[in-house]
């Protein structure tokens, strides 16, 4: 069955998705490999700078519970609550600019970027100031970008974590094996998000070898200007500013 573009949301420009010969665009791959990078580059730095993990919380779930049952480290009890209600109310903020979780054109990316990039700016610009501030800010931007868009098509979709990365195209692998048709483009989609949540790892390692937990400004920078850059844009086709917002 051939691909049907889909319709834009009826406050902006109709978009298709897809290119002509049926794949996903090459924007979709290349925007979903950089968000994934952000989410890499900014849990290694957190994880390297100040112990924390704000982009994946099984294991500050899984610590939390253990201190609640046995009662030690009580003071770390207060401070995982807030990580995860922080990474909860990012998820909420994105539900609340962009709607609907399934990727689609036309929704309010740029804005909801432009805000992820806030708050890795005040996550920035706090650090070294204030000890657990910046951890949480940075925990609701990954919050937010993780909800960006979770699914299409079935495929869900992540940019904060890998463990369904993984377990995703494995199954897929598992699929072909059993000589089932798998999509190619789900399989290139998957696998952008790999290769760019592990690239920006790595690259947050680096920078954070050079520059420490300054290094949160690279990622803080270019997540606003990406967002106000699609945001504009956005808005010009729109022939109104105020329909983005």
């Amino acid at each position: 069955m051939p691909a049907v573009p889909f319709a834009a949301v009826s406050d902006g420009p109709i978009t298709s998705i897809h290119n002509p010969r049926g794949g996903l665009a090459w924007w979709v791959y290349v925007g979903g490999m950089g968000l994934a990078g952000v989410g890499g580059f900014v849990n290694v730095v957190m994880l390297l700078g100040t112990g924390r993990a704000v982009s994946h919380l099984t294991g500050s779930a899984s610590t939390w519970a253990s201190d609640l049952v046995t009662g030690e480290h009580s003071a770390e009890l207060a401070i995982l609550a807030v990580l995860i209600a922080s990474f909860f109310v990012g998820a909420a903020l994105s539900g609340l600019i962009v709607g609907e979780s399934s990727l689609r054109p036309g929704r309010r990316y740029g804005l909801a970027l432009v805000v992820e990039g806030l708050l890795l700016t005040l996550a920035a610009g706090l650090i070294g100031r204030v000890s657990l501030l910046p951890i949480w800010l940075a925990a609701m931007a990954m919050g937010l970008q993780n909800a960006l868009a979770t699914s299409y098509r079935q495929l869900v979709l992540r940019t904060t974590h890998v463990t369904g990365l993984v377990t995703d195209i494995g199954l897929m692998v598992g699929h072909a094996l059993r000589h089932d048709r798998v999509p190619n483009w789900k399989m290139a989609l998957l696998l952008a998000l790999l290769f760019g949540s592990v690239g920006g790892a790595g690259v947050g390692a680096l920078a954070f070898k050079l520059m420490a937990l300054r290094a949160l400004w690279i990622v803080a920078v270019g997540t606003s200007a990406s967002g106000l850059g699609y945001f504009v844009w956005r808005a010009r086709r729109a022939h109104s500013l105020w329909r983005e917002v």
